[in-house]
């Protein structure tokens, strides 16, 4: 049996975030955002190139398929 290489031994591992850090930063954030954009913020771009889940999330292999996604298509609902 191989060795994983470590990219492999850090993509099979999982990550815990505790819920009361991230209720402590997201306001964090957001004062940021609005200290830093103001009330909006604006994006220079509307297309991102969208890959298709698991593949998304494995780093091993190259997606197989990429499709386009559109921010204020997605944003609209």
């Amino acid at each position: 049996m191989r060795t994983p290489t470590r990219m492999e031994a850090q993509v099979d591992e999982g990550v815990a975030v505790n819920v009361d850090v991230l209720e402590r930063v997201f306001p964090m954030l957001i004062q940021h955002l609005r200290e830093t954009a103001g009330d909006e913020v604006s994006l220079d771009v509307d297309y991102y190139w969208s890959v298709p889940v698991p593949e998304a999330h494995d780093m091993t292999e190259t997606p197989s398929e990429l499709s386009v996604g559109q921010v204020s298509e997605s944003w609209s609902g």
